[in-house]
């Protein structure tokens, strides 16, 4: 089956390619228009060997399901892929994009596994929220990781490790909201930043003491940069020992302020401990 520019493939129930033992050679190839299936899965040789190929157009579904092992190859080179949940096991890393053409994975919520790993390519995006639990993840270099969608804060949950050779897109709010104030990253392994990039969004004026937008198990690498840090903020790697944050850096007339007020505190506990004495006719 192909879908091209301009067509359109709306299924009631599930999408199943090669349903049946011994079935071979049954291919999807969407390089235009649109696939909905808004309330099944698209399920990629659970019986037989199939292929679903995604170059281009978009493709709407609650759930793809690969998990035969090379009979259930998925090739995602282009377009976008709108998933709730996405359980890949095939024995291949899932590529989002080639690296050259755009591609976009949004997540909508659900837990996904990703027994290879998943890879982000250079001009792809992993927008949405949702947990991780299988496999780790990659950004590559010009790849893109966006919680949320558009203004919406998301919240993302690695169960295992993931690497950002590219850029992660965090947005701010001062408000605070279902979501908290900003978007999340929850890393539970090791948070790798080799070669990555930060860029902060305020959705508003940033008000706020402290951001905290992600935790991890452990950190590894140097960021490249930090691109719109707010005025009057500081990046901190290691807040609260494990996790990444903007800190408000306080005015200079309070700095002064607690100056005196910790200048005072000191002088009350030296002289209670004894350690300050005073000369009265020559003698202590």
């Amino acid at each position: 089956m192909a879908i091209n520019n301009g067509g359109a493939v709306i299924v009631g129930g599930a999408l199943t390619i090669s349903a049946f033992a011994g079935a071979s050679n049954n291919t999807v190839n969407v390089t235009g228009g649109q696939v909905n299936v808004p309330t099944g899965a698209i399920n990629v040789g659970p019986a037989g060997s199939a292929q679903f190929n995604l170059a281009g157009g978009s493709v709407f579904a609650q759930q793809l399901i690969a998990t035969n092992g090379p009979n259930s190859a998925v090739n995602f080179s282009q377009g976008t892929l709108d998933l709730a949940v996405a359980t890949v096991i095939n024995g291949s890393t899932f590529m989002v994009g080639d690296g050259t053409h755009a591609a976009t994975l949004n997540l909508r919520g659900g837990v996904s596994g990703f027994a290879n790993d998943v890879q982000v390519s250079s001009n792809a995006f992993l927008p949405g929220f949702g947990t991780l639990a299988n496999g780790n993840a990659l950004i590559q270099s010009g790849g893109t990781l966006a919680p949320g969608n558009g203004s919406t804060l998301g919240v993302f949950t690695f169960s295992n490790q993931l690497r950002v050779a590219g850029t992660a897109d965090i947005k701010l709010q001062s408000t605070v909201g279902p979501l908290g104030t900003g978007d999340f990253l929850n890393v539970a392994g090791a948070l790798d930043v080799t070669g990555g990039t930060l860029d902060f969004i305020p959705l508003d004026t940033p008000t706020n003491d402290v951001y905290v937008f992600c935790a991890y198990g452990s950190l590894l690498g140097t960021l490249v940069a930090t691109n719109g840090v707010p005025a009057g903020y500081v990046f901190e790697t290691a807040y609260n020992g494990n996790e990444l944050a903007l800190v408000a850096v306080p005015e200079p007339a309070s700095l002064g302020v607690l100056l005196l007020i910790g200048g005072g505190l000191l002088w009350r506990r030296l002289r209670r401990g004894g350690h300050l004495t005073r000369r009265t006719g020559g003698s202590v």
